[in-house]
């Protein structure tokens, strides 16, 4: 009997030995791979912004949450942005600095980001803009406390062709989110599935205020599109409906400056072409990940808003791509089953 007690004992400390190696051993592995990395991935696409690069660049450097890597990738600048960026590079090792020979579109130069995030976060950020200081801090702190896919703020938007600041309500009309509507909702963590009706609507597709968790972006493969324009909504609209948890902040931590290449310079065919891609690729998207049925009157509100009157259209492709977004719209209208969510003031915000 006693050395049948003795044997069960050593027996009992040899397992719990063994279990506590083993649990050592992978927090042994767990903290080596994740030596180094960082908490939060910054990409900024960078082509032809050197008047606004230095600016743009100490501003993520700048943050007050330090733990952070800054991914440039230069999209084949032929200004003095490269040089701009080896001079930072040289000086602070957060930088990664990738070098395209040619220009490929912003779309691209995300995606050649992305293959190099490393952070538990990913921000991707325009190098004409700025952050203001406290962009990563707040938006990391209240992302972890709350377990947060995507954590949006809000913006301030600089007007540079009239060399004024927007006002606030239009911003978040249009570059940023309607947090109003979520306040009377009582709504401060959501997903798509609580506001089905707005939710294409109320939350914009801009990339640049909204901190998501990187692996969202790798487990769902999310690309960047590599068109003239709008390249990317469907990245921003598959990693919002792939989100269980999103969150906002009211701060106001990013300057965007919009219209700096003059809007009206933007080529009529290829703007209105890039949306009809756009929202035929999001059509798709929406089915494939079973929400279309649930967010078909959201997408169609969207496709609404977006399509330009046909008077304003000059050009005969941009008027047949045109036409192709209103047969879009009436495929979509005729999957909607129930039409009496037409009837309800409160859809489409």
């Amino acid at each position: 009997m006693k050395n049948s007690f003795f044997a069960n004992r050593l027996h009992l400390l040899y397992l719990t030995a063994s279990v506590l190696t083993l649990v050592l051993l992978a927090v042994g592995l767990y903290s080596f791979f994740s030596f180094g990395k960082p908490k939060i991935s910054v990409v900024m696409p960078v082509y032809n912004t050197e008047q606004y690069l230095n600016e743009s660049i100490s501003a993520v450097l700048n943050q007050t949450f330090k733990d952070f890597e800054l991914i440039l990738v230069n999209d084949g600048s032929t200004d003095n942005s490269l040089k701009i960026m080896k001079e930072f590079a040289q000086k602070d090792n957060r930088i990664k600095l990738i070098d395209l020979k040619e220009n490929g579109g912003a779309g691209n130069a995300r995606n050649e980001g992305i293959r190099h995030i490393r952070g538990k976060y990913t921000i991707f950020v325009d190098s004409d803009d700025r952050m203001y200081p406290q962009m990563l801090e707040k938006l990391y702190n209240y992302a972890q406390k709350n377990n947060l896919d995507i954590t949006i703020c809000l913006s301030e938007v600089f007007h540079v062709p009239e060399n004024m600041y927007v006002p606030y309500q239009i911003v978040d009309e249009k570059t940023g989110l309607n947090y109003n509507l979520l306040q009377q909702r009582g709504l401060t963590i959501f997903s798509y599935k609580d506001i089905p009706n707005e939710f294409l609507l109320f939350i914009r597709k801009y990339v640049w205020n909204k901190l998501i968790k990187t692996s969202l972006i790798k487990d769902n493969d999310l690309q960047f599109d590599n068109i003239a324009h709008h390249n990317d909504s469907y990245f921003i609209t598959m990693a919002l409906i792939s989100a269980q948890r999103i969150g906002y902040i009211t701060d106001r931590l990013y300057l965007y400056r919009y219209a700096r290449n003059n809007a009206s310079s933007v080529n009529e065919v290829d703007d209105i072409k890039s949306l009809y891609f756009t929202f035929s690729k999001i059509k798709q998207g929406l089915q494939e990940h079973n929400a279309y049925k649930t967010l078909a009157y959201s997408l169609l509100m969207w496709i609404a808003r977006a399509v330009p009157p046909e008077n304003w259209l000059k050009d005969e492709k941009s008027l047949s791509y045109r036409n192709q977004l209103v047969a879009l719209s009436n495929e979509i209208y005729n999957d909607i089953e129930d039409k009496s969510v037409f009837n309800n003031p409160q859809n489409g915000i």
